[in-house]
């Protein structure tokens, strides 16, 4: 009964909401530069003059989208929406509203990934994914004007954790369905299947030595992969061993994010690596970084307000 007395609390307990806040600032983050840089471009992905004009769409996307871009094409409605997700960005990582803005930043970035799949990587399906998680979540508890509003402490309002779960559960099964599909093939088996990425020249990013795609580094950088990959399944929700699962994780990102241009891939995930992580211990992060800031800034007077 002990077993399931602390799973039962594990999944759907409650905590103070300092790690959901923390992700919905860097999911919030995430958004709005991920759209961001999109803006230039606006006009060749999402209008009819472009590359994929809604008579294209219709034939490429299945019908069950949720897509109103196609449903009522209109470039000025596309506009409204793409505005609204990048406000809605930013009122959520500012906690304003935060259970109206997570579900408007939502909906918006469902209706323009419909609107043109073509341009999405896996980084937009994740990121897709954790909104949503967040929009479940009572995210808005801490460091938040939401909280300002309230006038409540954070320590005072606790919030169920289960959607702090769902985060950690996504990036488990999205490492060990990776694995899987991996070993279903030889290259990933016999230490090869790093050679063939940098070969797609249209992801290359920044040059790397020669010798690291040769062996024995080819065959190190292949069955690492699958080593992390498993230990960011499995491992990472051991705590003795979690502070270096995520090392290894973030070295993993950041070399793909060096070599190969896959936006905001790296920094989705990174982003949700923070799930893994209780309140206090965000908490307590954060304040240290607050105290190391203000004694080299003391101009800054920085103060834990929200």
């Amino acid at each position: 009964m002990k077993f399931w007395q602390k799973l039962n609390v594990g999944l759907f307990g409650y905590t103070t909401g300092y790690t959901l806040a923390m992700l919905r600032i860097l999911i919030g983050l995430v958004s709005f530069f991920s759209w961001l840089a999109i803006l230039p471009w606006f006009n060749d992905w999402y209008s009819e003059e472009g590359f994929l004009p809604n008579s294209a769409i219709r034939q490429y996307a299945s019908n069950w989208n949720f897509n109103p871009l196609s449903w009522f094409p209109n470039d000025n409605l596309a506009r409204v929406v793409f505005a609204m997700v990048l406000i809605s960005s930013v009122t959520t990582i500012l906690g304003y509203r935060t259970r109206i803005s997570t579900w408007v930043m939502v909906a918006c970035t469902v209706m323009l990934h419909h609107r043109n799949p073509i341009i999405l990587n896996s980084g937009d399906t994740l990121m897709r994914q954790a909104m949503f998680f967040l929009a479940l979540s009572q995210c808005g508890a801490a460091w938040s004007l939401d909280r300002l509003k309230m006038g409540v402490s954070a320590e005072e309002r606790l919030v169920p954790v289960w959607p702090q779960r769902l985060f950690q559960i996504q990036l488990a099964v999205m490492y060990l369905t990776t694995v899987i599909h991996k070993l279903r093939g030889t290259m990933w088996v016999d230490g090869t299947a790093a050679w063939y990425p940098p070969r797609l020249t249209e992801f290359e990013r920044f040059p790397v030595p020669a010798f690291l795609d040769a062996p024995p580094f080819l065959q190190l950088g292949t069955w690492g992969t699958l080593v992390v990959e498993v230990a960011l399944a499995t491992l990472i929700f051991s705590r003795p061993y979690r502070k270096w699962v995520i090392l290894a994780g973030v070295f993993l990102h950041l070399t793909i994010e060096y070599r190969f241009n896959i936006p905001f891939f790296a920094a989705i995930c990174l982003a949700l690596y923070v799930s893994h992580y209780d309140s206090e211990e965000v908490k307590q992060f954060v304040e240290k970084m607050r105290v190391k800031i203000s004694a080299k800034f003391p101009s800054l007077k920085l103060e834990n307000k929200v």
